[in-house]
């Protein structure tokens, strides 16, 4: 099973700029198709609450795609959850990766945002990490770092534009 982390970033490594604006506000057209076509690819998708929150108006159930939403308080929730298509837990990252394991998933997109990623980082469980880089200098914000361990190496497995304005797809495997 891969777990795949993905994001977009500025060139100087932020999420949001200083305005908080969310990519979908600020991504190339060409980032926001290539991260549709890759949460239809994986039949399951992560977020921690404060992206549930962020983009909740959005998300809306997919028949073929389960959402599963990582928060301390998934009773909070209740009325927004529809099971098999979007589920709120407070289990441990390895929990929910034991527990879709069961169901044979082979791709798993881990989308936002950097509280998620540092609990997955630390537990060891993202195998792939697709970063777009968007040509745009946003010089504070929320970065896609905070908090994960230190010194997690990667491998580049491919590297490709994704637009003539410079947005950059990479490809890594995680190497721990």
């Amino acid at each position: 099973m891969r777990i795949i982390l993905a994001y977009v970033s500025s060139a100087d490594g932020f999420l949001t700029d200083a305005a908080s604006r969310q990519p979908n506000e600020w991504a190339s057209p060409e980032d926001q198709r290539h991260f549709q076509d890759l949460t239809s690819s994986c039949g399951v998708v992560i977020i921690g609450s404060n992206t549930y929150e962020a983009h909740k108006g959005l998300l809306k159930p997919h028949p073929e795609i389960l959402r599963i939403v990582m928060t301390r308080d998934p009773g909070k929730y209740a009325a927004h959850e529809i099971r098999g298509k979007i589920e709120f837990t407070s289990d441990s990252p390895q929990e929910v990766i034991a527990k879709l394991k069961d169901h044979e998933y082979k791709d798993i997109l881990l989308a936002g945002g950097p509280k998620l990623y540092a609990q997955f980082f630390a537990a060891r469980l993202i195998t792939d990490l697709e970063i777009s880089v968007e040509p745009v200098l946003f010089g504070s914000g929320i970065s896609a770092a905070t908090g994960i361990p230190s010194n997690i190496q990667l491998k580049l497995v491919d590297s490709s534009p994704l637009n003539r304005s410079g947005t950059l797809l990479l490809k890594y495997k995680v190497l721990y």
